[in-house]
C-alpha cells in the first residue's frame, strides 16, 4: 500500500473527531468516485434532447439533468448555443 500524505492525515483529524470518519474522508481523497456529468438547463428544453438522463437523486432540481458516464455535453451544439451549463 503507498504511504499516505501527513498533510491528509493531519487535515482529516482536524476535520473530523471519528476515526471511521477519518478514515472515510481519506479513500474518498486517494480513491475518487466517477460523477455523472449535469446538465443545468438555462432556456426551454427542447422538446428532442439528444441525452438520455439518468434517475435524479430526491433533492436535485428539475432543470438539472444528470447523465451517464459517457456523455461529453460540453461538445455539444446547444451547449455552444446556450440552452444549459455543464457541472
Amino acid at each position: 500500500m503507498e504511504k499516505l500524505s501527513n498533510l491528509l492525515v493531519k487535515l482529516a483529524r482536524r476535520l473530523f473527531t471519528d476515526t471511521e470518519e477519518q478514515e472515510r474522508f481519506i479513500q474518498a481523497i486517494i480513491n475518487p468516485q466517477p460523477f455523472h456529468p449535469c446538465i443545468l438547463w438555462c432556456q426551454d428544453k427542447p422538446q428532442d434532447t439528444p441525452f438520455i438522463p439518468i434517475e435524479p437523486t430526491p433533492w436535485q432540481p428539475g432543470f438539472i439533468e444528470r447523465l451517464s458516464l459517457s456523455e461529453k455535453p460540453s461538445k455539444h451544439n446547444l451547449h455552444t448555443q446556450g440552452y444549459f451549463g455543464v457541472a
